[in-house]
């Protein structure tokens, strides 16, 4: 049992010198050994590395730390990118379904919201809503700005109508930046 242990130790250690030596030449040569052969070596050496690991794990040493790497390194980073990958997940049900509208301007019972997509990503979906109660709101209007991104936006209320004035920029190639604004009249739903 001891031979095999010392004969894996050796074969571990012709592995790695391979694949050191590989990554040398790449580096200095610009030649590699081929890829499926290369992949071969490194899927022996991580597996021998982990095999060592059961055999040196006691008493715990340099060396046990070292193969303890072949092992738990990998599962690391399994659960690396499952914490990833769930929290990206997560982000992506957030937006879809908890995704806030930031209010922009209150006009006496009337509100302005922009809806934002994440916290890096705004967009020009708007909502004008009537306070009814405290806990209430009722919906007038939803709409949406294409091409243009609005710097300032206002509501401004007129006996029973609604209007959304807006000043926005817009890329020129001659003047380089353009201003402008925009009257909407608001029809209730």
């Amino acid at each position: 049992m001891k031979n095999n242990i010392k004969l894996l130790s050796k074969f571990h250690l012709l592995t790695l010198t391979i694949v050191i030596t590989n990554y040398i030449s790449i580096y200095f040569l610009g030649y590699s050994i081929e890829f499926t052969i290369i992949l071969i070596i490194k899927s022996l050496f991580y597996v021998s590395g982990m095999v060592l690991y059961f055999f040196y794990r006691k008493p715990f040493n340099e060396l046990s730390f070292y193969f303890s790497i072949f092992v738990f390194g990998p599962l690391i980073t399994i659960i690396g990118w499952l914490t990833l990958y769930i929290g990206m997940f997560l982000t992506m049900l957030y937006v879809i379904f908890f995704s806030p509208w930031g209010k922009i301007q209150e006009e006496g019972n009337h509100i302005i919201y922009r809806k934002t997509h994440g916290f890096m990503n705004l967009s020009n979906e708007y909502r004008i809503t009537e306070k009814n109660t405290v806990f209430y709101e009722k919906i007038i209007t939803d709409f949406k700005i294409e091409d243009e991104n609005p710097l300032e936006i206002r509501l401004k209320t007129d006996n029973d109508k609604l209007r959304v004035e807006y000043k926005y920029e817009k890329y020129n190639s001659e003047d380089k930046n353009q201003l402008g604004d925009t009257i909407i009249n608001v029809k209730r739903k």
